[in-house]
């Protein structure tokens, strides 16, 4: 058999150390990166988020949603986080 025929056996086993590696990369790149700070409700609330008023005009809701997005981004929130603080807030 010439270098150049593979085996379907041959093939697979390429393809499983293909997958070794990939996941060794990204063991090591999870390693690597700083692990996010859990950040609670006080952490939240010690910025003073102000209360969303529903007669606002929206001027003023844009002005809350900015005021919240800066508060998020200081307290490096998740996605999920942000919603469960800013429907607190309403």
């Amino acid at each position: 058999m010439s270098r150049n025929q593979r085996t379907p056996a041959n093939a697979a086993e390429d393809i499983a150390q293909a997958l070794e590696q990939m996941v060794q990369v990204l063991q090591r790149q999870q390693a690597n990166q700083a692990p996010r700070n859990h950040v609670g409700m006080n952490d939240f609330l010690r910025h003073n988020p102000t209360k969303f008023n529903g007669n606002a005009s929206p001027d003023a809701a844009d002005d809350w949603i900015c005021n919240n997005e800066k508060i998020f981004e200081v307290i490096d929130c998740s996605e999920e986080q942000k919603l469960i603080f800013a429907v607190f807030m309403l």
